[in-house]
């Protein structure tokens, strides 16, 4: 910890070297106090001398795991009224001297982080912001942040919150905290959140996302879920729901002979919440599909990826295909280029499908209201013109409510996709009167929003079948089977008992979390098979 804190002050890496100390350091401004002893009390009182005499902002001490030690500490902090955070060592075997050195330095690096949080804050970006039950100042939030200074190839720092409406605004300026808004996050503040919108880092991802989504913009085409998709007979239609912990990811084999199409909707491999990263499952799938199409898994490719909305856990799986080759510059994207996401996973992933070549398309219900993909929701455009894109603009406040209803129609059977539309977002949809004639024909459905009550609406249904259904009568309506993607317990709400007994009373209730690698459906027979 002193080696690191001197090397980013002086430079230098080796201050001390296998030896005991006690000294104070400047980082950044800030005086740290470092006393690595702390196997006696004798010990221990010359640590808490120290404190006293160089009267550091932070100081930290070595104690044994219980004792007098410990309790010497914890007297010590509550007369003088300083806050006192423990921090268990990491270990691993005895006699792995090389593997404890490795996690001597990752628990140091660990801990400066924190320690950066309470002096100025870690920059992170506001991936979702969850109602676990009621809303405003009395409600519950499930808050997850991804860290803004991430690297290119390995995943983000991430914070998962659960915390009161009242917590969730800006220390020095009183406003909300609003999802794709960039947040300083100080974790022993009374506010734990500082606006982060303004910080070099922050301007840069800002701009890259707008200047991208314009150039992306320009390679859009109008129309392509009307026109482009013919009404083919398939001889076998598959779909296949991979587990992939908290988060989205299906894929949709449909076979012609020896030809074959295979899109997918929604892609995440890695559990953020869990910290989990799940592609094997994934891999696992795509060699089945190989396998049964007798090709060489290196020959497969997504015809057309279809995502839902800009959350981290619907789409950082892309990362992977356009790392294996499985998108390419013959892949047609659906997603909504018009809402703002400066997430620094979303742009690295831009960043690939703008070297690709992709083709995309806008998601909104005139480019598929026919043919094998139909996009329920939105009904008409939310977003401004190309051209008048400035980033930050959005015409539904919540990304979950803005996330586009695709329903995939093979073989007269159609699965409904509807990613994390939550109550609001179904409401929209109803009062468009379009639900009806949509829902109604659903064979198969992706449970909303992971299971949680917020994708569960209780609302009318603006439908000419009398008496008039709510919702998810529309949808559950001669259902064959209903598909639950996420993972129980991911937070608060998840799964709710009310969206399960619903769904396995309608119809059954099919979950990828119970499945080693994946679920896989058969449309016509309505067989399922866990694999």
């Amino acid at each position: 910890m002193i080696n690191l804190i001197h090397s980013v002050g002086k430079g230098c890496n080796y201050l001390f070297e296998g030896q005991n100390a006690r000294v104070t350091l400047d980082y950044k401004g800030h005086r740290i106090t470092i006393c690595t002893w702390g196997d006696n009390e004798y010990e221990e009182q010359l640590n808490i001398e120290k404190i006293l005499n160089d009267q550091p902002e932070i100081a930290i001490v070595a104690t044994r795991t219980k004792g007098e030690t410990v309790r010497m500490v914890e007297r010590f902090c509550t007369k003088m009224n300083y806050p006192l955070k423990w921090v268990e060592k990491y270990v691993t075997s005895f006699d792995d001297k090389s593997g404890q050195e490795y996690m001597n330095n990752l628990q140091a690096e660990q801990i400066l982080d924190y320690i950066q949080g309470l002096i100025e804050g870690q920059l992170y970006y506001v991936d979702s912001i969850t109602s676990i039950d009621t809303e405003g100042e009395n409600g519950r939030y499930h808050v997850s942040l991804l860290g803004a200074d991430m690297s290119e190839e390995g995943f983000p720092r991430t914070l998962s919150l659960e915390l009161n409406g009242n917590e969730l605004y800006f220390q020095e300026l009183g406003g909300r905290v609003q999802e794709d808004d960039f947040v300083l996050y100080r974790p022993d503040s009374e506010l734990r959140f500082f606006n982060g919108n303004e910080t070099q880092l922050a301007t840069v991802l800002r701009n890259e996302s707008r200047d991208m989504r314009l150039e992306l913009l320009t390679r859009q085409i109008a129309g392509e879920g009307v026109y482009a998709i013919r009404q083919k007979m398939p001889n076998l239609v598959k779909s296949y729901h991979v587990n992939v912990g908290h988060g989205n990811c299906s894929l949709i084999l449909s076979v012609y002979g020896t030809e074959y199409d295979l899109w997918m909707v929604d892609c995440s491999s890695y559990d953020y919440l869990k910290r989990r990263d799940y592609s094997q499952n994934l891999y696992h799938c795509l060699a089945d599909i190989a396998n049964l199409l007798n090709v060489d898994l290196s020959s497969l490719r997504i015809s057309r990826f279809m995502l839902t909305h800009t959350h981290f856990d619907h789409y950082n799986g892309l990362r992977y295909l356009v790392k294996h080759g499985l998108v390419d510059d013959k892949t047609l994207v659906y997603a909504n280029l018009y809402y703002d996401c400066a997430s620094p996973v979303w742009n690295g992933i831009l960043k690939e499908l703008l070297k690709l070549q992709c083709k995309f398309v806008e998601p909104v219900s005139e480019n598929g209201n026919a043919g094998a993909i139909r996009i329920f929701h939105p009904e008409c455009r939310l977003f401004k013109e190309a051209n008048q894109v400035q980033g930050n603009e959005r015409a539904v406040n919540e990304v979950n409510n803005s996330s586009v209803v695709y329903g995939i129609k093979l073989n007269e059977h159609i699965m409904v996709f509807p990613g994390d539309l939550e109550q609001k977002g179904f409401e929209n949809m109803s009062r468009a009167g379009k639900c009806s004639s949509l829902l109604f024909w659903a064979d198969y459905y992706v449970v909303s929003h992971h299971g949680s009550i917020n994708g569960h609406p209780a609302l009318a249904c603006a439908s000419p079948i009398q008496p008039i259904p709510t919702v998810l009568e529309c949808a559950t309506n001669g259902l064959n089977k209903a598909i639950l993607m996420g993972r129980n317990g991911a937070y608060s709400g998840i799964y709710s008992p009310v969206v399960e007994n619903y769904w396995n009373t309608a119809c059954g209730l099919e979950y990828t979390e119970k499945a080693k690698h994946y679920v896989e459906l058969e449309w016509n027979s309505g067989a399922v098979t866990t694999k």
